[in-house]
């Protein structure tokens, strides 16, 4: 759990990929993880906690603990939910430059937008 505490500080989250292991020798030192740690398989331990929260195998209070580091239970369901942001942004952007403010307009603003945009390297354009 202490490595899962340390990982959910750096990262905002415990989307832990299952190949990460925990870092040794002074990369682990200079990051604030403890020696007694060192090559901890957590990526290995994250999905052997879903798999146990899935089967209902796990505790609550360790469910909770976990829900509070930022535990991602199924990235089915993360997917599926950043891929509906993804769709709803891109339907709100065609709609309203496309209907709302008039195709002629907005494409000729949008031909000034991109060469600046591109060369500034920014989108306040």
């Amino acid at each position: 759990m202490e490595a899962a505490v340390i990982y959910a500080r750096e990262h905002g989250n415990l989307r832990v990929p299952f190949t990460y292991r925990v870092p040794a020798g002074q990369d682990a030192a200079a990051e604030g993880w403890p020696a007694s740690l060192a090559n901890f398989p957590l990526g290995q331990w994250t999905a052997d906690a879903r798999r146990f929260y899935a089967r209902s195998d796990m505790d609550q209070d360790r469910a909770m603990q976990l829900e509070k580091l930022g535990m991602i239970w199924s990235h089915f369901d993360v997917a599926w939910e950043e891929g509906l942001t993804a769709a709803f942004f891109f339907f709100f952007f065609f709609f309203f430059f496309f209907f709302v403010d008039g195709p002629r307009r907005r494409a000729t603003s949008l031909l000034r937008w991109t060469p600046r945009t591109r060369a500034t390297g920014s989108g306040s354009g």
